[in-house]
């Protein structure tokens, strides 16, 4: 799906939401961190409430979608720990000899 292809760590984007729900998300989690709310609160609240249960969660992943973030965080990291011949840094380091 599309939206999968956009939340893909290669791509850089964290959320498919717009600002709007973005402020109404935290608006959300900050009064619902609160002890005790107004009556406006409260409403405001139930109201947040509604409108994003509405609203299609984009960040859901599958059990596949973590395996392949998982899997792409390992390739970042083994790339990055390669010196410019290509040989393993960590390798290296240790002394181990690396077949040329």
């Amino acid at each position: 799906m599309v939206h999968q292809l956009m939340l893909n760590p290669l791509i850089g984007l964290h959320t498919l939401d717009s600002a709007q729900i973005e402020e109404d998300r935290e608006a959300y989690r900050f009064l619902s961190g609160r002890r005790k709310l107004s009556a406006p609160d409260r409403r405001r609240l139930a109201e947040l409430k509604q409108e994003l249960q509405s609203m299609p969660d984009w960040s859901t992943q599958s059990l596949v979608d973590q395996e392949e973030i998982e899997l792409l965080r390992d390739i970042k990291s083994e790339l990055r720990d390669r010196d410019s011949n290509g040989r393993s840094r960590a390798r290296k380091a240790r002394g181990t000899k690396v077949p040329a």
